[in-house]
């Protein structure tokens, strides 16, 4: 039986350390040089601003993973990145991946979608057959886009979100409250645009989602202004954990879990040196991340702008468990997956990864890995989404395709790479 949860609403290696030494003084040295090195900056082109400390996760009760405690920090997107959005999702298509138009049609008319509406969705010149891919690419038309209400709009792009083509419906914009809209004018963003934005977003339980950029820069086509948007939009706040071993409750148990059973090597010395220093300051959790996870946290390349980022959820989850793997097609990941990554029971630890179930109408794969309590490491599932730590109620809240999803936990178990 599995654990479900029921939701309601890039790569440079791990520098190796020598294990630190027993004897006398060259202890301290070791020791010394481990937790200067864990000090670094992260060296992430996203900007971070560092706010008030948090209360930690964890109780103060000793416990195998030890103790988790947060800083709240604010992340905006590097400006490459959002040029990059800018250059992608200032035209709009739609890819429907389905075999005939007449079936499609067919799909699009069992939904709230006003006839004359229909027409302009249904019209031939704006189909043609998608070559590479299958199925259909719609152009869909100016009136369409900027006619529909809001309910009609939630109602079509859940059905498009289904195809992972369809990036701005799959994985929206998102304002986290009305209050939100007037932030971005008091950002300096032109008011006529964030009003704009409001009238083209919908409704959902985690606030207003805004597939609808490319309305946007068709009538405001500066792209200064359309930049200094995506930026303020996609600015989030998060958290930076520090991890506190001072009052473990066993040794062994700690290495273990921070370590995914001892596969990730490189993270074993750190930890030690950590344990024999007992100080209280802690680390950061990401000094023990396998570098292919490191690199991303908080960061976002231009490339990812145009990857699949259901494919690389998965991915990147599977990394905390399975540091140092390579895959040459990405067509070999799942069904390695599959047989190194099998469903359990039983509360999730480190390096599990907890995979949004498809039991929905319309499938939408997403996974992520499980830190500790209830943090989790992932891909921020909306806009331009940058990789961060998230509590799980804000993930499943995050996206207006969640809701009503379950989460299954995966473990690795097989010891099988690529």
């Amino acid at each position: 039986m599995t654990t479900s949860l029921p939701i309601r609403g890039g790569a440079s290696p791990c520098r190796s350390f020598p294990a630190p030494s027993r004897e006398g003084g060259a202890v301290k040295s070791r020791r010394g040089s481990l937790l200067i090195a864990l000090g670094l900056s992260l060296g992430s082109p996203t900007t971070l601003m560092v706010n008030a400390a948090l209360p930690a996760l964890s109780a103060d009760a000793p416990r195998a993973q030890g103790a988790l405690e947060l800083r709240r920090i604010e992340l905006m997107p590097p400006r490459a990145t959002v040029e990059a959005y800018v250059d992608a999702f200032s035209t709009r298509t739609w890819h429907i991946g389905i075999a005939t138009r007449g079936a499609a049609m067919g799909m699009f008319l069992g939904i709230e979608l006003r006839p004359d509406l229909q027409q302009e969705l249904f019209d031939p010149s704006s189909w043609r057959p998608d070559e590479i891919r299958g199925g259909f690419i719609v152009t869909p038309s100016p009136r369409l886009l900027t006619h529909m209400t809001a309910a009609e709009r939630a109602e079509c792009y859940q059905l498009l979100a289904q195809w992972p083509a369809n990036k701005p419906e799959r994985w929206p914009l998102v304002v986290p409250d009305e209050a939100g809209f007037n932030r971005l004018e008091q950002a300096g963003v032109p008011r006529d645009l964030v009003r704009r934005a409001r009238e083209l977003s919908f409704a959902f339980a985690g606030g207003f989602a805004l597939s609808d950029f490319s309305v946007l820069a068709t009538e405001f086509p500066d792209r200064t202004i359309l930049a200094h948007f995506l930026e303020e939009v996609s600015k989030v706040t998060t958290v930076l954990p520090r991890l506190n071993l001072q009052h473990v409750r066993s040794l062994s148990d700690t290495l273990a879990y921070w370590t995914v059973d001892h596969r990730n090597t490189a993270a074993l010395p750190l930890l030690e040196a950590l344990i024999e220093a007992d100080t209280g300051r802690g680390i950061e959790l990401s000094a023990i991340l396998p570098g292919t996870v490191r690199v991303l946290l908080f960061n976002l390349s231009p490339l990812e702008i145009h990857r699949d980022i259901s494919t690389t959820s998965y991915v990147m989850a599977a990394s905390v468990a399975a540091p140092g793997y390579r895959f040459s097609r990405s067509e070999q990941f799942l069904p390695w997956f599959q047989q190194n990554f099998p469903p359990v029971a039983g509360p999730p630890k480190f390096g599990d990864v907890l995979v949004m179930s498809d039991d929905t109408e319309y499938p939408l794969p997403f996974a992520c890995a499980f830190v500790a309590d209830d943090l989790v490491f992932t891909r921020d599932p909306v806009g331009l989404g940058v990789w961060r730590f998230m509590r799980i109620a804000e993930l499943v809240g995050r996206n207006p395709h969640f809701a009503g999803r379950t989460i299954v936990t995966h473990r690795r178990t097989g010891e099988s790479l690529p």
